[in-house]
């Protein structure tokens, strides 16, 4: 599965350029929109493409919800296999952070194309000015820049946003023409044209293996049980755990637990849910996760067993007497 990115700010028209792409290729794609806040509309009109969306509307898919979007992506790779997801983030996305959680999950199976963002030529001056560092990032972060609404730009104007785009992105590619109006050869270049350099820096620095590991029930004797299991995570007791979540029942009551990178949060669950514990990463110790977690189960249910049992015979010798 290929992965391409189309960033941009807010109103830059990053839906309009993903149907072009769509029909300058003829490729039916997987898409997935990071709409915050949002009612769907831009995802509505994808479908109406007869494309296959997934919508988050949540989280912020570079920051809050990096980890959900890191496992949907994994599970799109591997439930759906596309030849091609593309990802569509929210405006107000840091590129730069999407792509290092892209590349935590590229392995042979998963690629990262050239990611695109586009320029609103109309708005780049105030939307520069409202956000500069988030402005600059997704300039920086891109290999491909593609300039939107220049239709009525004088030459000057153009020439000088051409200018500031190429002082941050020395190296990218600058589309400052119509896209309506490119080749089909430039088209299908933007689904040929992989990261390199990102894919280079993700696999010299971590493995390429992407493991996941569910352990159900999962219970522990009580939350201070429970704490004490994500300190080690984050510590990387187990591995490089990315991402860990679940329903745990600690004692008499059940506890929702996530670990995001080198943070995690508990809070409570209804009593009746289901419990397991899952652990996604690379390199990890999967039988010390089980040891941890179902040693403490056994212990729980032979504790149970143990008091039933005990219950038994003092009712039995009671009805002796």
């Amino acid at each position: 599965m290929k992965i391409l990115v189309v960033s941009g700010f807010l109103g830059a028209g990053k839906t309009t350029f993903i149907r072009a792409l769509t029909e300058a290729t003829g490729q039916d794609f997987a898409v997935y929109e990071n709409e915050l806040g949002g009612s769907g509309i831009d995802a509505e009109a994808l479908r109406r493409d007869e494309l296959s969306v997934w919508e988050s509307t949540e989280n912020c898919i570079c920051c809050t919800g990096s980890s959900d979007f890191a496992n949907a992506v994994l599970t799109i790779s591997n439930a759906i296999d596309p030849e091609f997801l593309v990802v569509e983030p929210s405006g107000a996305a840091k590129l730069g952070a999407l792509l290092e959680t892209i590349g935590r999950v590229c392995y042979e199976h998963i690629a990262l194309l050239r990611p695109v963002t586009l320029v609103d030529c109309r708005a780049y001056a105030s939307q520069r000015a409202a956000a500069p560092e988030l402005w600059a990032d997704q300039i920086r972060s891109a290999g491909t820049l593609v300039c939107t609404k220049g239709e009525n730009l004088l030459p000057a104007e153009l020439t000088a946003l051409t200018a500031l785009l190429r002082e941050l992105n020395p190296t990218a590619e600058i589309l400052t023409e119509p896209y309506s109006s490119a080749p089909a050869e430039w088209w299908h270049s933007l689904l040929t044209t992989p990261a390199e350099k990102l894919r280079q820096a993700q696999s010299s620095a971590e493995p390429e293996n992407i493991e996941q590991l569910t352990l159900t029930p999962a219970e522990l004797p009580s939350p201070a049980h429970l704490v004490s299991l994500l300190d080690d995570i984050v510590r990387g007791e187990y591995g490089l755990i990315m991402r860990a979540k679940g329903i745990v029942r600690c004692g008499g009551q059940c506890c929702r637990f996530d670990v995001v990178q080198q943070t995690w949060s508990v809070t409570g669950a209804e009593s009746g849910a289901d419990t397991s514990a899952v652990f996604i990463g690379q390199s990890l110790r999967r039988s010390a996760l089980r040891r941890r977690i179902l040693r403490q189960t056994e212990a729980t249910r032979h504790d149970l067993r143990r008091r039933l049992t005990s219950g038994s015979k003092q009712g039995s010798r009671r009805q002796v007497k």
